[in-house]
């Protein structure tokens, strides 16, 4: 994760896969969510809660 912290504070984008939802919290700014490969919404990770980004993975099933 340092590493990532480290490209992040030189303006580098980074994107990470996961399930893990503490770890997406932990270490990103944002969150694309998408549900049967469709893209149901994109939240920050400051605002959101993890029943927000549950609810927007199930949108499309």
């Amino acid at each position: 994760y340092q590493l990532i912290a480290e490209l992040a504070k030189k303006g580098k984008g980074i994107i990470i896969i996961s399930s893990e939802m503490p770890e997406l919290l932990g270490i990103t700014d944002r969150i694309l969510v998408m549900s049967n490969g469709l893209v149901s919404g994109i939240v920050d990770t400051k605002t959101t809660t993890q029943n927000e980004i549950l609810r927007l993975a199930s949108l499309h099933l």
